[in-house]
């Protein structure tokens, strides 16, 4: 597990200059984190290297030559860099995203923590974490509609409509390629990379099957098994998904906290008794974290004459990473109309047969 982070920036005059650390008494010596420059600047490249120095194990992330920032994390011996190169290049992106104003500077604690966090993150969370970020929801939008760009189209795309700006293309797409959403290729007759969807992200809300198969034996008391079942009878015949319902569901499950709670609903009624007990050993902020899930109906709690409260998951949720089939004829429209070249439809074919027969176990 990381023991802490440095947000540096190299400067031809200054040299090294440490942004952020995290915990503040961090110590890593000027002449290590040098050396980790220098490493950088041999290779050339954005991307992330390892290294020890001594006994200190290192993992950094660098944005690059034209803007000269590392992400670096401070791990334990023996520990796997590897594994941390996705989070690592997702927080260098959040950073460059933040700099105006030192933005980044109240941001540099839950970034450790998703650093730290995200190596036991299952494929749900993953999907959940990259969906939140507003120019990755961009750009799976725009690739849902055309299906493929080129790496330029993309970028000058970006700079035209989202005014925030959004940092650096490369550690944007990263995530999507580790998570087999998009590929990127070189195609006859085309100058620029082209970017194809691979996989959508589908997700909505589904009824919490588990519970509802039992709710007694999953712990809600019986006179209130009428209540449940009513309940979400009405809420799924009024369902209909949504991006601003989705989102509501993103924003609340990103947080670790209230995913495990979530998880933990997911298998049994809970009391809140069992909160008390979850606030000691892992969950100190329940509280907010069931706040949270009542507000955006995702959990629905009944009380008896005694007073004790039973919470039950309400909805459950489905996403996933799934062969977006529809894409099939937004290709039949482009040979149509003759907007595509032979080239770039045949590839796009063979990736999409290629990425559905992968599917299966």
């Amino acid at each position: 597990m990381p023991v802490g982070l440095i947000f540096m920036r190299w400067n031809e005059i200054a040299g090294n200059i440490i942004l952020a650390k995290f915990p503040e008494d961090l110590d890593v010596p000027a002449r290590t984190l040098m050396q980790v420059f220098h490493t950088h600047e041999y290779t050339g490249e954005t991307g992330m290297i390892s290294l020890m120095v001594g006994t200190t194990n290192i993992a950094s992330y660098y944005t690059g030559p034209e803007s000269n920032y590392c992400v670096l994390i401070v791990l334990g011996l023996g520990e796997d860099p590897d594994v941390y190169e996705s989070s690592l290049a997702d927080v260098a992106q959040i950073l460059l995203q933040n700099l105006d104003e030192d933005e980044y500077l109240k941001l540099i604690p839950s970034l450790y923590q998703h650093i730290r966090d995200y190596p036991f993150y299952n494929s749900e969370q993953q999907l959940i974490y990259l969906y939140q970020n507003e120019v990755r929801r961009w750009i799976i939008t725009r690739l849902r509609d055309e299906g493929v760009v080129t790496k330029s189209q993309l970028i000058t795309w970006l700079r035209q409509t989202y005014t925030r700006g959004f940092g650096d293309i490369d550690l944007t797409l990263f995530e999507f390629i580790q998570r087999d959403l998009i590929q990127m290729h070189s195609v006859k007759d085309e100058r620029s990379i082209l970017i194809f969807l691979i996989n959508d992200i589908v997700m909505f809300r589904k009824p919490a099957f588990k519970i509802l198969k039992s709710p007694h034996g999953k712990g809600l008391p019986k006179n209130f098994e009428a209540t449940y079942f009513n309940s979400s009878n009405l809420f799924f015949q009024n369902y209909n998904p949504s991006e601003e319902d989705n989102l509501k569901i993103i924003n609340t499950l990103k947080n670790p906290q209230a995913y495990e709670l979530f998880n933990l609903l997911r298998e049994a009624v809970l009391t809140n008794n069992d909160f008390e007990r979850l606030k000691k050993t892992g969950i100190p902020d329940i509280e907010n974290e069931i706040e949270t899930l009542l507000e955006n109906q995702i959990i629905m709690k009944f009380q008896d004459i005694e007073g004790t409260e039973f919470y039950a998951l309400l909805t459950d949720f489905f996403i996933e990473a799934l062969t977006p089939e529809y894409i099939i004829s937004v290709l039949h429209k482009y040979n149509k109309n003759r907007t595509k070249s032979k080239f770039i439809l045949s590839k796009y074919l063979d990736l999409l047969s290629e990425a559905y027969i992968n599917s299966f176990p």
